[in-house]
């Protein structure tokens, strides 16, 4: 319990679907106001990835972009 994340998730603050083809600048803006995402299919069903803000740097100096 000690390490767990609770989501908040109602109209308010709904869920943002990252997903493999999400756009790089929209993924890292996210990141700007959240400490990881999951990235997931597009029904939502399976988690494919956890991404941070560090993760996003490292690809985007590896790549030279």
């Amino acid at each position: 319990m000690k390490y767990m994340s609770k989501f908040k998730r109602n109209a308010s603050h709904p869920y943002s679907l990252i997903t493999p083809d999400t756009p790089l600048a929209e993924l890292a803006e996210f990141l700007r106001h959240n400490i990881f995402a999951l990235v997931t299919d597009y029904e939502r069903k399976f988690v494919l990835a956890v991404a941070t803000s560090q993760d996003v740097d490292n690809f985007v100096t590896r790549r030279g972009t």
